[in-house]
């Protein structure tokens, strides 16, 4: 028997599938305030998708779609990186002395260096996988 022919998997990974999403969502939301929140979201999230992919035999994104993805969490790092040394004169330090009159933007550097490591962390993981387990 397949594993993709376990009725009982499909529709644990069908059920699972939104809760697991929000807890991702969830855990990318303290990022900033607790230690990990992007890379440990990242993780959940690629391996949601990948366990999705095995247990369906079909592709969640195509290859090119997780190239954007990486690429895209290289360049909101780059796009912080930058703007932090233009705004304070330090790389990433320069973010803590670097603080608005207002709350709402007072860690905007910090979410977006998780949102960076999240699109890393996700789209690395998924590829990977597919490459060990030969998903296509």
């Amino acid at each position: 028997m397949e594993l993709n022919e376990s009725l009982i998997l499909r529709l644990t990974i069908r059920k699972l599938f939104p809760a697991v999403i929000i807890f991702a969502i969830y855990l990318f939301s303290y990022g900033p305030n607790f230690p990990g929140g992007g890379f440990q979201s990242g993780v959940i999230f690629g391996t949601i998708v990948v366990i999705f992919e095995l247990g369906f035999k079909k592709l969640c994104l195509q290859e090119y779609s997780l190239q954007v993805i990486e690429l895209l969490g290289y360049s909101i790092f780059l796009f912080s990186l930058v703007l932090g040394f233009l705004l304070t004169g330090y790389y990433f330090m320069g973010y803590h002395f670097w603080q608005p009159d207002f709350l709402l933007l007072s860690n905007l550097f910090i979410w977006l260096l998780n949102l960076a490591i999240f699109f890393e962390v996700s789209g690395s993981l998924v590829m990977l996988f597919r490459h060990f387990f030969m998903i296509d």
